[in-house]
Order: structure tokens, then C-alpha cells, then sequence
């Protein structure tokens, strides 16, 4: 789900970001998050991040609602939280679209011309 670079990491999100495939993606958001941010897996406080920017590609995402951008809105705020900054890259016409429409596009800070850091 990710690849290192020299500055930056990639996170790749993908599958089913809909209600019905979100559940399955909280493992691996999990392992994301602890592997990235140093979040313990016994609640502990989130550590020092081992990278100060995440690149995350949404480009194999292949369903996507309300319930899976509450998702990303939570990984990306964790993300943050976790010392790192989350940068929405190479997102598809078609999802960009659909979190406007949902009315998540304030909250993922998207702009209509191009992708932004999230705050």
C-alpha cells in the first residue's frame, strides 16, 4: 500500500471505499498508520512520524460514499496527528466528483484545479 521515497512516502489507497468495503480496509489502514506515524497498536498516543509528507493516491479506489470519505477524512486526520502530512495526489476526475457531491470537499481541502496538502 505504500512505496518509500527519498523525501516522501506513497500511500496507495485502493478496492472499495463504499459501505459495504470499508470495514476491510481499516486493517490495512491500521498498518498504514503504525507503520508510517509509529501509532501503537494498544491505543497508545501516536509517536514522532518517520516521514513529513505522504504523497496518497486514489487512483485504485473503484467505489466510493459517504461512509468511505468519512474514512479518509479519519486516515488522513490521524495521518496529521501522526506528525505527517498528507498530500492528496492523482486523484481521477470521477472521485474527485463524487467527494464534492458528498460534500467532503472542505474537509479533504480539495481545490477544483488541482490536488492540496491537507491542513
Amino acid at each position: 500500500m505504500s512505496d518509500d521515497m527519498s523525501e516522501r512516502t506513497r500511500i496507495y489507497l485502493a478496492g472499495d471505499w463504499s459501505m459495504d468495503g470499508v470495514t476491510k480496509q481499516m486493517p490495512q489502514l491500521v498498518e498504514q498508520l503504525t507503520s508510517l506515524s509509529g501509532i501503537c497498536t494498544d491505543e497508545k498516543l501516536p509517536t514522532n512520524a518517520h516521514h513529513d509528507q505522504s504523497e496518497v493516491d486514489l487512483t485504485r479506489i473503484e467505489k466510493l460514499d459517504a461512509c468511505g470519505c468519512q474514512l479518509l477524512a479519519v486516515f488522513l486526520r490521524a495521518l496529521q496527528l501522526g506528525g505527517i502530512k498528507p498530500l492528496l495526489n492523482d486523484m481521477p476526475d470521477d472521485i474527485k466528483e463524487k467527494i464534492q457531491f458528498l460534500g467532503f470537499a472542505n474537509e479533504l481541502e480539495l481545490q477544483s484545479d488541482h490536488p492540496r496538502k491537507c491542513a
